[in-house]
Formats: C-alpha cells, sequence, structure tokens
C-alpha cells in the first residue's frame, strides 16, 4: 500500500505537466524481494527531462517560482518513483533547461546552493554556453552575449571556463580585423606550438 500511495502521488505530479504514465510502467523496476519500485531509469529520466522542458518553453515566459516549483516537483518524482536514479539528475537536468532558458541569475543562485558536484556543474555550464557559441552566426551575434553570462553563472572560473570566454574574445577580435570566423570554426584551431 505504501509502494501504491507513492506512485498515485508520482502520478499526480505528472499529470500537472501532462505527463501521466499507465501504472504498469511503475511496475518496470522492482526490489530484492520483487516489490514494484517504480519506474525505469529511462522512463523517468525522459520524465525529468520533460518536465524542465515544459517550464523552459513556457510563453509568457516562465516566474523563478515556477521554475523553483519545477525543481522540487523533479526531485518529488525522482523520491517516489526512481530512487535508482543519481539524487543530482533531477539538478543536472533542471540547471540545463534554466540555463538554456537564459536565466542566468536563477541559475547562478541555484549553483550557490546545489547539491551538483562541481565538475557536474561545470560540464553543464560549459555544455549550454557552447550551445549559444555554436548557435551565433557572427561574432556581433547575441548569443555569445548569453554563452559569456551562462559561463559567468559559476562561482570560479576553471581552465575549460576560461578557455571558453578566450574563444568569444577571439572571435571579437578577429572580426574586428575583419575576419569572418565564427568560434566553433576557431575552436579547431589548436595554438602552434614554438620550438625552444
Amino acid at each position: 500500500l505504501d509502494v501504491l500511495g507513492r506512485h498515485l502521488a508520482a502520478q499526480h505530479t505528472l499529470r500537472g505537466y501532462n505527463l501521466l504514465q499507465p501504472m504498469s510502467a511503475f511496475g518496470n523496476a522492482a526490489d530484492a524481494r520483487g516489490v514494484p519500485t517504480g519506474l525505469s531509469a529511462d522512463v523517468a529520466q525522459r520524465l525529468l527531462r520533460s518536465m524542465a522542458r515544459r517550464a523552459a518553453r513556457c510563453s509568457p515566459p516562465a516566474t523563478s517560482s515556477f521554475w523553483l516549483q519545477t525543481r522540487d516537483d523533479m526531485l518529488h518524482l525522482r523520491r517516489l518513483a526512481c530512487t535508482r536514479l543519481p539524487v543530482e539528475l533531477p539538478d543536472c537536468e533542471w540547471l540545463q533547461a534554466v540555463l538554456l532558458a537564459g536565466r542566468f541569475p536563477l541559475a547562478a543562485d541555484a549553483l550557490r546552493n546545489s547539491d551538483v558536484d562541481v565538475e557536474s556543474a561545470e560540464a553543464i555550464v560549459v555544455a549550454a554556453a557552447q550551445e549559444y557559441i555554436d548557435s551565433a552566426s557572427d561574432a556581433s551575434d547575441g548569443a555569445l552575449d548569453r554563452a559569456v553570462e551562462c559561463l559567468r553563472c559559476l562561482p570560479e572560473q576553471s581552465a575549460a571556463v576560461r578557455s571558453q570566454l578566450a574563444l568569444v574574445d577571439s572571435a571579437r577580435l578577429l572580426a574586428a580585423f575583419g575576419s569572418e570566423l565564427l568560434p566553433p570554426q576557431l575552436r579547431h584551431y589548436k595554438e602552434p606550438s614554438h620550438p625552444l
């Protein structure tokens, strides 16, 4: 009965996102005694991603409180329906969606108080910044400004972050001299080695 109660509570959360699942889906994972424990890891991760993307697609844009409620719902869903997923996965999926939605102050605040480890947080932020960089049509494209804002969400600048910031600066500097190379093209150039 406790298990069924958790699964019904998970369905209640999913209903708010139009993501209701057949009750049979909650029997796809079981403990050592064969008692259903919830959704399969693949289904649960897909649902978490869908919840975060729903907030990202809101029109008008979702408020900070809506984003935070979505994060709470994602954490709640993991606890209720798929405890085998890594504890930090809901936060990681949520953070990625927040960054790609351009909600940088919210992301920066979340990173200061997050359970996501430093390496995972950095990887998510750098990947989001690269998406902005790669979408830029030229060196004056606002996507590059968003990439810089995205990278500055991290409390500390690592070598990977400094590298992405240097890439944006290089593209802008070269554009001032008439170059049409975009950051994704510059990424393929390696610094020449100098003989000693």
